[in-house]
């Protein structure tokens, strides 16, 4: 049982999961230590188990931070605290005594006991508070804020690092990795010391006028800038790196490339990379080819191997292949189909884009015996239908195979997910872009333990979803959530299943929210001597001793309910 000591009186422990333990104490009657209704804490314990299981937990034990000299309370606790607001979305510190700290469940789940929950952690402000006033407990919102802001940027980045790694190393990734970078803005309020790190930047925005139309104006935006690289089957963040607003992404790409190598190790290896046009830089693509990434990147309008693309399409020339998909739109009698047709030129071997070379070539450009390296590219002439002529509109520039144009064409296509997936519900779902504090400490620390949180349900998604997931039944897989059957009364690890195209189903965080809260509601969480078990509250009638009129059939229902529990029946 992990324990730590605060002080002659205090103790945090974190409780353990053994249904068979709390069940047995309950069939007993034994005297038990709290009884809970499951609400949001089914958010936690699936997730407490698989950071348990791959290493998280025990890494952040020994996780410490340079400028936390006096410690009322083990770092690790306030880590979790803060991810779980995360995780249940809690939309500021404030409602943080409201909403988590009166969630005894949860709060114990964290390792908080009874205690520290109704006296708080100290005395310390008592003669100074109003009469009547209850102290905050365990602690305040603004003690949780104080501490993320002691964080250092480097060990804010750490938590991340070391997650993925762990992630890495437990064979939760691909062996080779289809990886998507991109940068999202981190607006800060005018409050926000401008001294503290933060840059400026100009922004078109668009508003609506007195007279309703729309006007498009420039305004002058502060704040971050968030790049990061996104593994795009898993959704797991590899790696990030927070710059001021006003810095350009592309000169961050190599440095974060190389730090998410560094974070999975020899465990995986990025293969192939997506981004845009703002990260479009001549030497750093010659990089990518040189450390065999493949990549694909929409070209500028105005650069010279866009038009030379253009050109040949226009001839054609070039590998030219074609795709008609059917689509069908609305439901019953209105049920209508549509087919949409993409056609695409694959060209090999263009000589014009000048800066695809070395760093230490760029000053050659321009001299007659320079050559820079060839690049592909892919054309598009027509895109669900909508028809751009014979020279295209749209140019991919890539350095792999163009023969068959569609598999650069729908690996580029996948780069949405990390602006609708990783950025929209980041923002939305996770936080993202509410700061504990206004300070560039607190804000990077925020940053990190959101992209961690994060990957943390993302990564066990997929280790639920390939069958890793033998202790924890609150995360619900899709079957589960289609048919209400009982788990099986064994406890052995459940054969790995074969992994699927999509461990998410199509189902984003919104949704598995709601799915998770519709499959935990009859269900209750029940704490017995430093451990926890979760039944349906028809099992805890049933081990509670309630005497019921059952039919035979109920009767053998119950004696499978005993025998899952390792529970003897007879007197």
């Amino acid at each position: 049982m992990d324990e730590v000591t605060i002080s002659s009186t205090i103790t945090l422990r974190f409780a353990t999961r053994d249904d068979s333990h709390v069940a047995k104490a309950i069939y007993s009657r034994e005297e038990i230590d709290s009884i809970y209704g499951l609400d949001s804490v089914g958010l936690l314990d699936g997730l407490f188990v698989f950071m348990k299981d791959i290493g998280f937990i025990d890494a952040l034990k020994r996780f410490n931070i340079i400028s936390y000299k006096r410690m009322m309370l083990p770092l690790v606790n306030f880590i979790l605290t803060y991810m779980t607001k995360i995780l249940m979305d809690i939309p500021s510190m404030n409602a943080l005594p409201e909403i988590l700290f009166a969630n005894r469940a949860a709060m114990e789940l964290i390792g908080f006991n009874a205690e520290v929950l109704e006296n708080g952690l100290c005395n310390r402000g008592n003669h100074s508070r109003t009469p009547g006033k209850k102290k905050p407990a365990p602690f305040s919102p603004q003690t949780l804020a104080n501490v993320l802001e002691r964080f250092s940027i480097e060990e804010a980045e750490s938590l991340l690092n070391t997650l993925i790694s762990l992630i890495a190393r437990n064979s939760l990734l691909d062996e080779e990795l289809s990886a998507i970078i991109d940068a999202t803005d981190l607006e800060v309020p005018d409050s926000f010391p401008e001294i503290d790190g933060c840059g400026a930047v100009v922004r078109k925005k668009k508003v609506v006028d007195k007279h309703g139309r729309i006007q498009e104006i420039e305004v002058v935006v502060r704040g971050f800038k968030l790049i990061t690289l996104l593994w795009q089957r898993g959704r797991i963040p590899l790696a990030a790196k927070i710059v001021k607003i006003n810095e350009h992404e592309s000169n961050y790409m190599l440095e974060l490339i190389h730090k998410a190598q560094e974070n999975i190790g020899r465990y995986a290896k990025i293969a192939r990379l997506f981004f845009d046009k703002g990260f479009l830089d001549g030497p750093t693509l010659y990089e990518l080819d040189e450390m065999h990434i493949t990549f694909v990147v929409p070209a500028k309008d105005n650069m010279r191997v866009t038009c030379d693309a253009r050109s040949i399409a226009g001839m054609g020339s070039g590998y030219i292949s074609s795709r008609t998909i059917e689509v069908s739109h609305g439901h019953g009698d209105s049920k209508t189909t549509e087919h949409l047709t993409t056609e695409l030129v694959g060209i090999e071997g263009l000589c014009t884009y000048d800066q695809y070379s070395p760093e230490e070539e760029q000053n050659h450009i321009g001299r007659k015996d320079y050559s820079p390296k060839p690049i592909n590219a892919v054309v598009v002439r027509k895109w669900d239908n909508k028809d751009f002529g014979p020279s295209g509109k749209t140019v991919f520039l890539t350095n792999g195979p163009v023969d068959d144009p569609f598999v650069p064409f729908d690996g580029y296509d996948e780069r949405s997910t990390i602006e609708n997936l990783l950025h929209r519900e980041g923002k939305q779902a996770f936080g993202l872009g509410v700061i504990p504090k206004r300070s560039t400490h607190a804000l990077y620390t925020h940053v990190y333990m959101v992209l961690t949180t994060f990957a943390i349900v993302q990564a066990y998604r997929t280790y639920q979803d390939r069958g890793d997931d033998h202790d924890a039944e609150l995360w619900p897989t899709e079957k589960a959530l289609e048919q209400d059957d009982l788990p099986s009364p064994s406890t052995a690890r459940k054969p790995r299943m074969q992994k699927r195209d999509d461990p998410f189903h199509g189902i984003g965080m919104a949704r598995w929210r709601r799915q998770l809260s519709r499959a935990n509601m009859d269900k209750v969480i029940v704490f017995f001597q430093g451990s926890y078990g979760i039944f349906d509250l028809t099992e805890l009638g049933i081990l509670s001793g309630m005497r019921l009129k059952v039919s035979r059939e109920e009767r053998e229902f119950t004696e499978r309910i005993l025998e899952r529990y390792g529970i003897d029946p007879s007197p």
